[in-house]
Formats: C-alpha cells, structure tokens, sequence
C-alpha cells in the first residue's frame, strides 16, 4: 500500500496512486488458490477452486475490483470479530432506518456469517454481534462492515429474525449505522461529492452482494455514487486518449490484476 495519510474523520479515501505503488509480490501470476476450507459462492460442492473474473467491460470491472477486491469465498466457520486489525466504533455515528426484507433463512445466515479477509485482494471484513433473543422474542443482530485494508467501519446492519422455534419465517435488516465522515475521494480530494448516507447504502449494498453473495433489495433505489466516473476516469486517464503510462515498471501485483481481468498488461506501453 501507498503512503496515504488517512484522514480519522474520512473512513475511506480511494486515491488512484495506490493503483500503481500497491506493493509487488515476489512471483507474479494467477490468483492464489482459496485457503483450505474456503469454496466459491456458487460451487459448495467443490474444495479446491480458484477464482476468475471474465467481464464484459474490463473498464468497469477495474474500478469494481480495485474498491470491492475479489469476490469472497464461502468458510465452514463463520467470521469473528477478533479475526481481524480494525476500528471498533465510529468516530461521528448516523443512523438512520432502513428496512430490506432477507426473504430466506438462507440469505439472512449468508449475511451474519460473514467474511474474513485473507490477502491483500481481499478488501472487507464483515463480522456479526448475535443472534440474540430480544424481549420481544425475536432474535436481534449486529452486521459490522469494515474495510480491511484501513479496518476503517464503513456501517453496521441492524438485522431482526423470527425465532427459530416460530412456525413462520421472517427476517429483516431493520437500520443502518454509517460513518458521518464517509467519502469516495478521488486522487487526493478528500471532500468527496456524495452524501455520507447514499455512499454508505451504494457500498453495503455491493458489499454484501460482492463478498457475501447476499443480494440486498433496498425499497429505495441505490445509486452509483457521484464520484464513481470520477474514479474511472482517474483510473485509466493514463491510458486513455492515446496518452502514455509512463512508469519505469508496472507492479507485479497490478499486473496480476490486471490479467485477472481479462486484458494483457501489454496494452499499457511503458517508457
């Protein structure tokens, strides 16, 4: 990782250089295969499978992999709150109610499971509080949502679920927590241009759907973030227009990337 200075009141800024001074690994090549244990959402029946990536726009899937990382694998244990370097509370906390049904016992299990970063490919690390029985009977849970690279808390789900023993299943997130001082900043401009709230729903919403394979149907309808195209322009400004990536060498970690996108890194021409 770079030398950025995160600001405390900024939970995540993305400055574009990180792309290219993201540290090399010692051998570059495919992605790792997942630990022992991990299987890819989609395949639970197969242990030893590594993950690929075949877009239909490597443009866009650059920008959804350098913010959201590899999409997660499934573990026999679920996530842990002491698995993981991170900020325990927010520093200026909102919360606001948001109601998404989990309409399957199976989705809302999908979602307190959670996930646990295990390379620097991995970009969250999202853990549960409970479930707990409340005084109503229900069972009350807390879903912690972290950026694993800065363990910055980007929101915290409130989630409500039938009791086990009820003959009717329902579940629900209930509210959402999200940092005061959330900002998608591009190339050092740490003000960003999206309302805290609306970043926070457009990152948990593609969170959960990116690492957890939940897919979270909010009443209201998320949209991408302002500063998103910003982001994408800021990417690839050195290698659109004609114009000429000039660097000594490209990364080995950026070039792993980069062929896990389905592109080969000799499109970017080195001076």
């Amino acid at each position: 990782m770079s030398s950025t200075q995160f600001d405390p009141r900024v939970t995540e800024i993305i400055n574009v250089k990180d792309i290219h001074d993201s540290p090399s690994r010692k051998t570059p090549g495919p992605a790792p295969p997942p630990q022992k244990g991990y299987i890819p959402f989609g395949r639970e029946s197969e242990l030893d499978t590594s993950y690929t990536v075949s877009p239909n726009s490597t443009q866009l899937n650059a920008v959804l992999w350098y913010t959201f990382g590899r999409r997660g694998f499934f573990h026999s244990k679920p996530a842990l709150k002491s698995d993981w370097k991170r900020r325990a509370s927010f520093i200026d906390p909102v919360t606001v109610d948001w109601r998404i049904p989990l309409p399957t016992m199976h989705t809302s299990m999908r979602l307190l499971h959670g996930y646990r970063p295990q390379t620097m490919d991995d970009r969250w690390f999202i853990y549960a509080d409970g479930p707990v029985v409340s005084s109503e009977g229900c069972l009350d849970a807390k879903v912690h949502i972290h950026r694993s690279w800065t363990g910055y808390k980007v929101a915290e789900l409130a989630v409500k679920l039938s009791h086990p023993e009820s003959p009717e299943w329902t579940g629900e997130v209930t509210g959402l927590t999200y940092e005061g001082g959330l900002a998608l900043a591009v190339d050092g401009d740490e003000k960003g241009t999206d309302a805290p709230e609306d970043l926070a729903k457009f990152l948990v919403v593609c969170a959960c759907s990116h690492v957890l394979d939940v897919g979270l149907d909010p009443p209201e309808e998320v949209q991408d973030p302002k500063g998103w195209q910003g982001l994408e322009e800021e990417i690839f400004k050195p290698w659109n227009g004609g114009s000429m990536y000039r660097a000594s060498a490209m990364s080995a970690e950026t070039e792993e990337d980069w062929r896990r996108l389905g592109s080969d890194p000799s499109i970017i021409r080195l001076s």
